[in-house]
């Protein structure tokens, strides 16, 4: 099914001021480090407030999630003052008031940024189905890749070419090597980049 022709303007639209929100907030830290860190879930944020708290360095942290309406609630009310996840330790809350103070964290679903980050924190979930053994124990586990190639293959398709790229995300052995670094390699490929 197309999108009407006046849905694609209205969302272009939203793109091109959500971009501008982007550049005025790395224009307003400048020449800060800019950190993206990918996925807004309860370790992302939290790596995007521990980021935005840095004692050595100052930075500029962009938090970025998915486009869909539930992540987009969640990015208007990071945005808005109101950290949305439940969170037991109290520092959570000291580490959000002070990135607010600091004005130094944005939250976005726009991919654009990437292509202004310095550093990339990958911090979504990866899922992982654990096949019990009925004497104890794990018989096998898969793995679900998809999510994780979809969200790797945005940052390479997006990322500057001396970005330094970080993998929190906890992954099975040789995903590095033989998922991340082949599709980055392709994607700067891809945009003519070494």
């Amino acid at each position: 099914m197309r999108t009407p022709p006046h849905l694609r303007v209205l969302k272009s639209n939203f793109v091109h001021m959500e971009r501008r929100k982007i550049d005025a907030f790395v224009e307003r830290h400048s020449p800060k480090t800019v950190i993206a860190v990918q996925g807004l879930g309860f370790v992302g944020a939290v790596m995007s407030l521990v980021c935005a708290n840095a004692i050595d360095g100052d930075y500029a942290v962009l938090g970025v999630d998915l486009g869909d309406e539930k992540s987009r609630k969640k990015i208007r009310a990071l945005n808005d003052g109101i950290f949305p996840l439940k969170a037991e330790d109290p520092n959570i809350e000291i580490l959000f008031k002070s990135s607010r103070q600091k004005g130094n964290f944005y939250a976005t679903y726009e991919e654009y940024a990437y292509r202004v980050a310095d550093v990339i924190i990958v911090d979504i979930n990866l899922d992982v189905a654990k096949i019990p053994c009925p004497e104890g124990g794990l018989l096998d586990f898969e793995v679900e890749m998809e999510p994780f190639r979809r969200a790797i293959e945005t940052i390479a398709n997006n990322c500057k070419p001396d970005a330094l790229i970080l993998v929190e995300t906890t992954v099975p052995p040789g995903t590095c090597t033989g998922v991340v670094r082949p599709l980055i390699v392709a994607g700067l490929m891809a945009r003519g980049l070494s």
